[in-house]
């Protein structure tokens, strides 16, 4: 016991020692040029590499502010700050730091509420762990990735029973603003049976970010979970590094051999982060310059599986401009990089059916090759019934519809209300895969019709 103790201090002080002898006793330095809105622009310090911290002076006795080199041309350097630019003067000092930003990653995240720097903000004491990794993606060979077989159990039957997910999918929950996206995500969080619960929550306002932690996830559930936030008042920079800390979070648990389930909201706001980062860049596409696209494609494609059995599911919300658009820019480059998509609908959020989810148009591209052809074949019939329903809906309530015109459309009728119970799930109910398969079945059993006849 002794002995494990003085490791265990051993190690401690190793790893000081080590940060003292990376430390320079003279520290390259350059000079701020100007700032623009919240773009710092410096020549040197010489040798500085793209994404290292920069320490920019202030005035006043503030301290410096940490910045990232994110570009430069000739000996002109772009800085992103990661904080306030106020005080920041001309001919401000630039020092190098030689640092890039990391992650402490251990078991020891579990619990924790980090800031989008990786800095605790729970008021649980410092965060202590033996390994630092860095925020940018490691490569991995696709190769490397097992096709995705077992099915994971979200807890929430709308999912499970129509739309299943696999293990390492990833999927895109998109909903305009006040659909429920953020309750759908804490009810996967408390239900899931992944062994991890990753949350980067990116640009939300602080109301919303407690009122996430405290009743949509739960504290039996953050005992799971680690939690990433940069808040909507937080730099750009920082909500950038968030989603990017959040990604390494759940890498570490994933090479760990873990189920990790991944929740980003939003994906829209780091895109936007993206591209105020990439001003100066030629614009594509409506605003948006094409890294910004390439940097959410490095972003989705680091969720998935791995050889030694961990996966990454990876769960992302979108938000919508305009009334449930799939066709926002955003929207649509986001449809190419995931396995599936999660549609909330503002129509049925007004009815108070929640989760809102619009099954037509959702769709999992896993679903068929990890489910049995029986829950295929049901899952299909209950999805063309309410198709049939929403396309008739509005002769259905004129009370224009003649009653066996369309046996189809009379089955829809007949089921409509055992539907959407079926699809309706409280926030504190749970329920089972085994549940949902079970439910689905009896709702075609009670039926006249044969299921052959679809």
């Amino acid at each position: 016991m002794i002995e494990k103790k003085f490791t265990e201090q051993i190690d401690a002080i190793s790893k000081y020692l080590n940060v003292v002898e990376k430390i320079e006793p003279i520290r390259k330095s350059g000079v701020v040029v100007s700032v623009v809105g919240n773009v710092i622009y410096s020549q040197g310090p010489p040798d500085s590499k793209v994404g290292e911290i920069l320490e920019v002076e202030r005035g006043s006795d503030k301290g410096y502010l940490p910045c990232v080199l994110v570009g430069f041309k000739d000996h002109l350097y772009t800085l992103m700050p990661l904080g306030d630019t106020q005080e920041i003067f001309p001919h401000a000092f630039v020092f190098s730091s030689g640092r890039q930003i990391t992650l402490n990653a251990g078991p020891e995240l579990l619990g924790r509420v980090l800031n989008g720097l990786g800095k605790p903000i729970d008021s649980k004491g410092i965060l202590i762990t033996k390994e630092e990794r860095a925020s940018e993606p490691r490569f991995l060979n696709p190769l490397d990735r097992p096709p995705i077989t077992e099915i994971l159990e979200t807890g929430v039957r709308a999912i499970d029973g129509m739309l299943t997910v696999g293990r390492g999918q990833r999927i895109g929950i998109f909903s305009g603003s006040g659909v429920g996206k953020s309750s759908l995500l804490g009810m996967i969080a408390r239900y899931t049976n992944a062994d991890v619960n990753v949350v980067a929550l990116i640009g939300e306002r602080g109301r919303e970010v407690n009122e996430f932690l405290h009743v949509e996830l739960g504290k039996e559930a953050l005992a799971r979970s680690v939690v990433f936030v940069a808040t909507s008042d937080s730099s750009k920079m920082e909500q950038v590094s968030c989603a990017n800390l959040a990604c390494s979070a759940a890498e570490y648990f994933r090479e760990k051999g873990m189920s990790v389930n991944l929740y980003m909201d939003s994906l829209t706001r780091y895109a936007e982060a993206l591209r105020e980062l990439s001003i100066g860049e030629p614009v594509v596409t409506k605003g948006y310059a094409s890294s910004v696209f390439t940097k959410m494609a490095k972003l989705v494609e680091r969720a998935g599986t791995s050889h030694n059995g961990g996966s990454i599911t990876g769960f992302y919300t979108v938000l919508t401009d305009a009334e449930d658009d799939m066709d926002d820019i955003v929207a649509d480059k986001v449809r190419g990089f995931i396995d599936g998509h999660i549609v909330l609908t503002r129509k049925l959020a007004e009815q108070s059916h929640y989760p809102a989810i619009d099954v037509p148009s959702s769709l999992s591209r896993l679903m068929q090759k990890i489910v049995n052809e029986d829950h295929y074949m049901r899952a299909s019939i209950v999805r063309e019934l309410i198709s049939k329903y929403k396309n008739s809906e509005d002769i259905i309530l004129l009370n224009a519809y003649v009653r066996g015109a369309d046996e189809k459309i009379d089955m829809a009728i007949d089921k409509k209300s055992e539907i959407d119970d079926y699809l309706r799930q409280r926030i504190e109910e749970k329920s089972s895969y085994n549940e949902a398969i079970k439910r689905l079945e009896q709702i075609l059993q009670s039926s006249s019709r044969n299921e052959d006849e679809f």
